[in-house]
């Protein structure tokens, strides 16, 4: 089955959909200009589906876009396949004037996304994420999703050897854009039992030893970034955002940076950490403007943290290394501590809630 794009009009002045596919009865003067479809270059007008139905050949209207047409051959093919295995398709029963195209949702909710202003580079990766999921389930229309389709997703994708929390957030996106798109609410298709379960993570803090011997290790650079890791208990991305216009008094502030397209994961991730005494100090004689810990080639958010982490943990003989283990250190540190309460260490940690 292919997906065909080119000239419309036969020699009667009819729409070629009512002539069979590629008839040489086209005029001269309006040759025929079929050419295979790739949603890039494609002539304007409707798309065509050329298929054989046993051995007859058959061209059918697909769709007036590339995105439309490339769902309907998906449909067709699910059909033809069902046909082949003795199964009988049901025919699509929707009322196509008063449903809302998938492809329209997807674009309703990164608008939405962007109008809150949403990073672009997460943006991104939900319209990947929805597309994703729209080229697996095949409709055309919102309201045509079913709890069946989400569930065949999930499956899909422990099947293919993804983590239980990859289906899950990936999932979750799909459920968000359900729910949150503008175009059309579809809420209630999941049940509880359906979701992904959440692996139980204990957290894994660095000993006082993994500690001493990453320091040793680190040049000095690296040992003030270990610090500020240790220190202040913040995320990977939240570190490469930090400036020295963030520190305020003795504690800095996470905060959006729109220069950079960032905004902290969740609204309780803006929020002040308190800095001790010698790490404020050794900060402020580190720069005095711009980024803390930029990359020093570009001047930008350094996006290789792990990797530079994991070099000193090799250098150290510290095994399992990774920037998220430092926040499960700065908050294993603060509970043993108790100077602060729960909720306390919870709200400098960015989290919502004590879970």
């Amino acid at each position: 089955m292919q997906l065909w794009a080119g000239n419309r009009t036969c020699c009667h002045g009819a729409q070629a959909d009512c002539c069979p596919f590629g008839r040489k009865s086209f005029t001269r003067s309006s040759p025929r200009s079929w050419v295979r479809a790739t949603g890039k270059s494609d002539p304007p007008g409707p798309l065509y589906l050329r298929y054989c139905s046993g051995s007859t050949p058959r061209s059918v209207k697909a769709g007036d876009s590339y995105d439309e047409a490339a769902m309907a051959q998906m449909r067709l093919e699910r059909k033809l396949k069902a046909q082949s295995q003795g199964f009988v398709a049901p025919e699509e029963t929707l009322d196509a004037e008063k449903s809302h195209r998938i492809s329209d949702a997807i674009a309703a909710y990164l608008a939405g996304l962007r109008l809150n202003r949403r990073p672009e580079r997460s943006i991104k990766s939900k319209k990947c994420e929805l597309e994703e999921f729209a080229k697996f389930c095949g409709k055309s229309y919102i309201e045509e999703i079913k709890r069946t389709d989400l569930i065949a997703y999930r499956n899909h994708l422990l099947d293919a050897g993804k983590a239980q929390v990859t289906a899950l957030n990936k999932l979750m996106s799909v459920a968000t854009w359900l729910k949150k798109n503008t175009v059309v609410t579809i809420t209630g298709l999941l049940k509880a039992e359906d979701w992904p379960k959440k692996p139980d993570t204990e957290p894994r803090p660095y000993s006082d030893a993994e500690q001493d011997a990453m320091m040793e290790a680190a040049n000095p650079e690296e040992r003030l970034l270990l610090r500020f890791f240790l220190g202040t208990g913040m995320r990977e991305q939240e570190v490469a955002h930090a400036e020295v216009s963030d520190i305020k008094d003795n504690y800095i502030q996470v905060q959006a940076k729109q220069q950079w397209g960032w905004s902290p994961k969740t609204d309780a991730g803006s929020r002040k950490i308190p800095l001790g005494d010698g790490l404020l100090a050794d900060l402020r004689a580190h720069c005095s403007e711009g980024l803390l810990f930029p990359n020093p080639t570009t001047g930008r958010p350094e996006g290789h943290y792990l990797r530079i982490i994991k070099k000193i943990a090799e250098r150290a003989g510290v095994v399992g290394a990774g920037c998220h283990r430092f926040r499960g250190t700065f908050a294993t540190e603060q509970v043993r501590a108790r100077v602060l309460d729960l909720r306390d260490i919870a709200k400098i940690m960015g989290h919502e809630n004590l879970e």
